[in-house]
């Protein structure tokens, strides 16, 4: 098995390297599956953040809530992802 950088870094290297040994290996294949791969992590990671960082904003909207005893449809709406907003 190959270390998924060596073939990024050195695919025709690796192209030769299964040709000589006559093994069948579509590099390209391999290239384009990884970088759809990276794009999705990529994705995730983005979205994972966003989540950690609106729920460190909502325990904060919370803590306001809790020491001022209430909280404005405004502050609430804020927190909110646009997606979850209702144009009523």
């Amino acid at each position: 098995m190959l270390d998924i950088r060596l073939i990024r870094e050195n695919p025709d290297a690796v192209r030769v390297a299964c040709e000589r040994k006559r093994i069948p290996a579509d590099v390209d294949a391999i290239l384009a599956q990884d970088a759809a791969l990276r794009e999705q992590k990529t994705a995730f990671d983005a979205r994972q953040a966003d989540q950690h960082k609106r729920s460190k904003e909502i325990g904060k909207l919370i803590d306001l809530g809790r020491e001022r005893g209430y909280l404005t449809y405004d502050e609430v709406n804020d927190m909110l992802p646009r997606h979850m907003l209702s144009s009523e």
